[in-house]
């Protein structure tokens, strides 16, 4: 149970203006107080204003780090706003390419695919797929149109997608639709499902990440090298694989994102970071 005096409600009768030496005082309860304006009262060097907020939400939005489609860091860019479940061997996967598609370009409100040719004998079980997406753009609200076509032969298909050429070749299809729509310079992760992927996840991290790594960096205040090490066992930032090189976008771009969430002891942004960590000139 609480403590202390019960708690009374207050009402206009417990309130009436007096005055005493000029100055207009209020009685509450049987107590006279001084009347004052809220502009008089001292709340403390603690209080945050609404207008503090405002200004700092402003801060943030100005260390936002945006890029356009003609810039050569878009591709990694949008690739950052993926989530590591979105990744498989260092490639964008359909259903995360598609979330992106929602926050960058529009609204999908159709999306359909058109088998074009069916597996035979007669064409070698060579299946052709066109998928097609219609987007209201959140731009100007205008509908766009745009398909991609993929084709999948089981003579090059490895096991188990050799046994599902169709719906294989729409996955390949709706991923190259997508990209088109993103205008990202990669291919997903299923338009590569049963091929030989070894080479293309042991790809070293490219310039173009490394650039958004070190931008983010520098203006969210992140010493990028204890931000690479506390993520990955590594004295260069020059081994890291392209795939790792998508997850610490990923989680950088979280950071920038939820400002707060950063780990001190990452914190404190070094320019000289390349000297010790990097044997390139990126």
């Amino acid at each position: 149970m609480p403590r202390g005096r019960p708690r009374k409600n207050v009402n206009s009768e417990d309130l009436k203006n007096i005055s005493v030496d000029g100055e207009q005082l209020i009685e509450l309860n049987g107590f006279p107080v001084q009347a004052v304006s809220a502009e008089d009262i001292n709340f403390g060097d603690d209080i945050v204003t609404i207008n503090e907020i405002k200004d700092e939400k402003e801060s943030n939005k100005e260390k936002e780090v945006s890029y356009t489609p003609t810039d050569p860091e878009w591709t990694d860019y949008v690739l950052a706003h993926l989530k590591p479940n979105e990744f498989q061997k260092g490639f964008p996967t359909v259903h995360g390419i598609r979330r992106l598609v929602g926050k960058f370009i529009g609204d999908i409100i159709r999306s359909e695919s058109e088998v074009v040719q069916s597996p035979s004998p007669d064409n070698e079980y060579n299946a052709t797929i066109v998928h097609t997406v219609y987007i209201v753009r959140h731009s100007d609200k205008e509908t766009i149109v745009v398909n991609g076509a993929s084709d999948l032969s089981k003579a090059v298909a490895k096991p188990p997608f050799d046994k599902f050429i169709v719906a294989s070749a729409d996955s390949r299809a709706e991923g190259k639709c997508l990209r088109r729509v993103l205008q990202i310079n990669t291919v997903s992760a299923e338009e590569v499902s049963g091929e030989d992927q070894s080479a293309s996840s042991d790809e070293s991290i490219t310039p173009t990440q490394i650039s958004l790594l070190e931008t983010i960096a520098k203006r969210n205040n992140i010493n990028l090298e204890k931000f690479v090490k506390s993520n990955f066992d590594v004295q260069t930032i020059d081994i890291i694989t392209r795939e790792q090189g998508s997850v610490l976008c990923s989680k950088i771009s979280e950071y920038q994102r939820v400002n707060d969430t950063i780990p001190e002891n990452i914190k404190g942004y070094v320019s000289s970071w390349k000297n010790d960590f990097s044997k390139g000139d990126n």
